[in-house]
């Protein structure tokens, strides 16, 4: 796990640095790598991944598929979608999975004393509270 995360990190750090350096649209072989991350069924862009700041201790599983520059990542986080509860795996994803990652209006991580506070004992690990533009 963290060597997978220090991965990302060295990754972005290495892009980051490369393209202040150097025009990349000059050089035909290097092609820009995207990742996408899959956050509990809810496709997300790095920005929006980075900002919810996940944890070890948050996630429940994850797995990266190289070839498709994808991680998927189930998390123990109570999920809220515009204000209604997702409270298993079936129900986040069959809301989650058909919100297209260009309609999340902001998404924002609740730490667990923050979510316990909201939600109740459903909150003890923490939540991630979503909302879209429609």
């Amino acid at each position: 796990m963290k060597k997978i995360f220090f991965l990302i990190t060295t990754s972005f750090f290495f892009i980051k640095i490369n393209a202040q350096t150097m025009d990349l649209s000059l050089h035909p072989n290097v092609i820009p790598v995207t990742f996408i991350f899959v956050v509990d069924f809810l496709q997300l862009d790095s920005a929006k991944y980075n900002a919810i700041q996940l944890t070890e201790k948050d996630i429940k599983k994850y797995k990266f598929y190289e070839n498709e520059h994808k991680f998927l990542i189930n998390t123990k986080l109570l999920v809220i979608l515009d204000k209604k509860e997702l409270l298993d795996t079936e129900d986040k994803k069959e809301n989650l999975s058909i919100v297209n990652k260009d309609s999340v209006k902001s998404i924002e991580r609740l730490s667990k004393d923050e979510a316990i506070e909201s939600y109740g004992k459903k909150g003890k690990h923490g939540a991630l509270i979503i909302e879209t533009k429609y």
